[in-house]
Parts: C-alpha cells; sequence; structure tokens
C-alpha cells in the first residue's frame, strides 16, 4: 500500500481540495457561531444545562429529518442526470463530483449531527460537566449546519433543474461553437 492511499494523506489532499468551500461556508460558521454561544450559555446559565437531554433528542430527530431531505435531494440530482448533463457537468470546473460533493458533505454532516446529539443525550448524566458543554455546543453547531446546509441544497438542487431544462439551448449552442472551430481550423 503506497502513502498516497493511507486515510491521512487523503484527509489532507480533501482539505486543501475542498476546505475552505466547506469550512469558510455561511452554513459552517453559522453553525460555528451557535456552538460557540451554546457553551457561553451553558456556561452562564444552569437552566439550558438542565432543558439539554431535551435539545439534544430533538437533534437527534433534526438530524434524521435533514439527512432524508439531502437522501431525497440528491435523488432529484441524480434523476436530472442524463448523458447530455453528464456531459455538460464533465466541462465545469468542478466536474460531476462537484455537483454531487455538497450533498455528500450535508449527509455527512446530518449523520454526525444526529448521531453525536444521540450519544450526548443518552450519556448526559455520566459526563463530566465541561463534556456536556462540550458535547451540547458541538451537537448544536452541527444541527444548524445540517439545517442551514440542507437549505443551501435546495437551491443547488432548483438551480440544477434550471440548467437541466437549458440543457437543449446549451446543446446546439456547444454544436455551433464545434462547428465553428472546425471551420476555422481549416
Amino acid at each position: 500500500m503506497s502513502d498516497d492511499s493511507a486515510p491521512v494523506t487523503r484527509l489532507t489532499r480533501w482539505l486543501l481540495a475542498n476546505g475552505g468551500s466547506t469550512f469558510l461556508s455561511a452554513d459552517f460558521l453559522l453553525g460555528l457561531v451557535v456552538a460557540v454561544s451554546t457553551a457561553i450559555a451553558v456556561a452562564n446559565y444552569p437552566s439550558v444545562k438542565e432543558s439539554a437531554s431535551t435539545v439534544l433528542f430533538f437533534e437527534a430527530g433534526l438530524g434524521i429529518a435533514v439527512l432524508g431531505v439531502v437522501l431525497t435531494g440528491v435523488s432529484v440530482l441524480v434523476a436530472f442526470l442524463g448523458d447530455d448533463y453528464i456531459e455538460v457537468l464533465k466541462r465545469t470546473p468542478l466536474g460531476v463530483d462537484g455537483a454531487i460533493r455538497p450533498f455528500k458533505i450535508m449527509a455527512s454532516v446530518a449523520g454526525l449531527a444526529s448521531l453525536l446529539a444521540l450519544a450526548s443525550a443518552l450519556f448526559w448524566t455520566a459526563l463530566a460537566s465541561w463534556c456536556q458543554t462540550a458535547t451540547l455546543a458541538v451537537s448544536s453547531g452541527f444541527a444548524v449546519w445540517a439545517v442551514v446546509g440542507t437549505m443551501q441544497l435546495v437551491n443547488i438542487t432548483a438551480k440544477h433543474g434550471e440548467y437541466r431544462s437549458k440543457l437543449p439551448e446549451i446543446r446546439d449552442a456547444f454544436r455551433r461553437g464545434q462547428e465553428e472551430r472546425r471551420r476555422a481550423q481549416g
């Protein structure tokens, strides 16, 4: 097995290629703000910590619901992917993988949000105080990231629908350009 296939190397390559668009996005940053705000609220208001178990079970269910929406969105996108639309996507800077990547990321975020919230709720009373604060904050941040990111996925999916509806025009323009290029080359 070469070093290129090592998990750390794959993660590093992924972070270099996608980290900026993932971790500098509005949905992630809003989730980060909510996580920090939640940690501050838990540290300063005992009533927040008292209701944490209920909030965590809600966030676990929310994560599962969001995952369902993400899976529906990727299903709609895949339904749009006819041979012609795949050819158009291949010619974009991010390619077909770039069109599907946001769905993969949000599915992971929603799944992690749900699992983290559920585990935190189940083991809440066994966790140290600092760990309760951290798990509630991170879980809330992931939940917000998942919800806001999924709202963005709805817009992405709708945009793909618009592009797909314009495919005949795009195909005709592409063919005209190909013909003009051939004529110009001789």
